[in-house]
């Protein structure tokens, strides 16, 4: 699962990654983040979209491949080592995407990742 950021955060200073674990591109290659955010700069506001992995996906959390000049990031469960896909066995990855304005917010993307990793449960009694 990979995204690629707008052309416009290329070579801009102000674009970059958070990961869950606080690392930016220059320390969050290869990490095992439970969310992934790029950022940058479009006319003139900060704006970005996170990624995150959901717990049912193999080799979770799965590795992340931070580009190091270009806005891009890719999951890569195959750093780990091979990955078998059996036939006839669906394989099956789950993310969410949370898009916001101005910069990420490490505090409300845990929350929402959260919500998603380990939704409430609501049992209604009668």
């Amino acid at each position: 699962m990979a995204l690629r950021g707008n052309s416009e955060w290329v070579d801009q200073a102000e674009s970059d990654f958070l990961t869950s674990d606080g690392n930016a591109r220059a320390d969050g290659n290869h990490s095992r983040p439970n969310w992934t955010d790029a950022f940058g700069t479009l006319q003139g506001r900060t704006c970005g979209v996170a990624v995150l992995q959901h717990p049912s996906n193999p080799r979770f959390p799965s590795p992340v491949r931070l580009h190091p000049s270009k806005p891009y990031f890719v999951y890569a469960p195959v750093v780990l080592g091979e990955l078998t896909i059996e036939p006839e066995q669906p394989l099956t990855s789950r993310y969410r995407y949370v898009t916001h304005d101005g910069p990420p917010d490490a505090a409300v993307l845990n929350t929402a990742w959260i919500d998603y990793a380990e939704p409430p449960v609501v049992r209604i009694i009668e």
